[in-house]
């Protein structure tokens, strides 16, 4: 794959989707470590029009998943706990029969809902917090959709709940074990928990949509003090530093990645998505998207040839997930 060929394409598709309003966020493509193109293009704040820079930073939604994933992996190297351990024993109290720890992992726990679950029984007038939803599940004991490792299905509780395990297992904060193990560690200097109530950066790209002539507020909601599934802020240059560190060994080891890499069987078949990675056929590439409120977020990573897809948009524009993925059909057929 030509560097300066898959280089052009993105500059070319995204200036001309910034150009259309279709696109206001970042934008880096590196090889080994080395940018090949990146931009800011658009506005951090419509408020008070404030310019993104690279150092912005974005709500990753999803694209939080693969971080508090690494975090897993990084406590069952040091062996505070193990991936087919129940969740129960960090979770007492919870009606999980058969969930592990790699199932929430996997996204094969057959766990409810907890955005339903909340919508139905929380008011929205309170931030919802991690323990909030493990206190509903406790009380409420909702049954699983399917039995634990049966079947695929994408699950924000199996990650909320990783957050809370993560806080167990530990005997830190979710905020201070991925500050200490994480964030310094790499250099991100950038990165951090940003769910409601934490400090607002001045660095934040504020997440808005536009209806007609107006740009309105699309930034937060009640769910906004859960984090695991999404809520971790963050920049292009920051999860370049991720990514580097997951591609030297700096992190995880060797055969904890490549065991992160592989796909879940279910009943004899494969899903597509390994330890908070979805997963490319091949093998060779792994990605994760996201979408919440006004963000839309996208990490690729080519695991053969080095290659690095970072995209953070703070608009609402759906348009750029897709062009994403059609960027990269056209070089991984």
């Amino acid at each position: 794959m030509p560097q300066k060929e898959i280089a052009n394409t993105f500059k070319r598709k995204f200036t001309r989707l910034y150009t259309e309003k279709n696109f206001n966020g970042t934008v880096l493509l590196a090889q080994n470590n080395t940018v090949l193109w990146q931009a800011a293009l658009g506005i951090a704040d419509f408020r008070n029009g404030n310019e993104l820079s690279l150092a912005s930073t974005f709500n990753l939604a999803s694209v939080s998943k693969p971080i508090f994933a690494t975090a897993i992996l990084l406590l069952k190297e040091q062996r505070k706990l193990r991936l087919k351990d129940p969740i129960t024993k960090y979770l007492p109290g919870l009606y999980a029969p058969g969930v592990t720890v790699r199932h929430l992992l996997h996204h094969t726990s057959g766990l409810a809902d907890y955005i339903e679950l909340m919508d139905e029984h929380w008011t929205k007038k309170r931030q919802v917090e991690n323990k909030d939803v493990l206190r509903l599940f406790q009380k409420l004991q909702p049954k699983l959709y399917f039995s634990p490792g049966s079947k695929f299905e994408y699950s924000n509780t199996g990650y909320a709940f990783l957050a809370n395990i993560i806080a167990k297992a530990s005997g830190k904060t979710v905020q201070e074990f991925l500050q200490q193990e994480i964030f310094t560690e790499l250099g991100m200097a950038n990165t951090h928990l940003c769910n409601a109530g934490s400090p607002e950066s001045s660095l934040q790209a504020i997440g808005f949509r536009s209806k007609k002539t107006r740009n309105k507020l699309y930034h937060q909601t009640y769910l906004d003090g859960v984090s695991g599934d999404g809520n971790i802020c963050s920049n292009v240059t920051d999860l370049l530093k991720f990514d580097n560190a997951l591609r030297n060994g700096k992190l995880l080891q060797d055969a904890t990645l490549r065991k992160a890499y592989k796909p879940a069987k279910i009943k004899g078949k494969k899903s597509y998505y390994g330890f908070g990675w979805e997963l490319y056929p091949s093998g060779d590439f792994v990605e994760h998207s996201g979408e919440w409120q006004g963000f839309r977020t996208y990490f690729g990573r080519d695991l053969s040839s080095g290659y690095t897809f970072i995209v953070l948009d703070n608009s609402n524009n759906s348009a750029m997930l897709d062009t994403v993925q059609s960027i990269l059909d056209k070089f991984y057929q």
